[in-house]
């Protein structure tokens, strides 16, 4: 569940934590760790972790649809992959 947080500015931001994220990307949390330590994604850190913003969530998305990146399609691959091959 993303969590709902209002600013000094009246502004409502929400966030997400690693899980969430990788549920809404269709990736592994591995993979959305990777990603933010190899740069592709910010993240706020809280704690001992870490909690992605919505508006960083959508220019990552930006960015790879502008790329021609799909995001986890790795299955998909391998279907297509046993399927040309089988």
């Amino acid at each position: 569940m993303a969590w709902k947080i209002d600013c000094e500015r009246g502004e409502t931001h929400v966030l997400y934590r690693p899980i969430e994220l990788a549920h809404r990307l269709g990736v592994s949390v591995e993979t959305v760790n990777r990603y933010r330590r190899e740069g592709f994604i910010d993240a706020h850190p809280m704690g001992s972790g870490f909690l992605f913003s919505e508006n960083q969530i959508e220019e990552f998305l930006q960015l790879q649809k502008e790329k021609g990146r799909s995001l986890g399609s790795r299955n998909k691959d391998k279907e297509e992959v046993n399927t040309i091959y089988v």
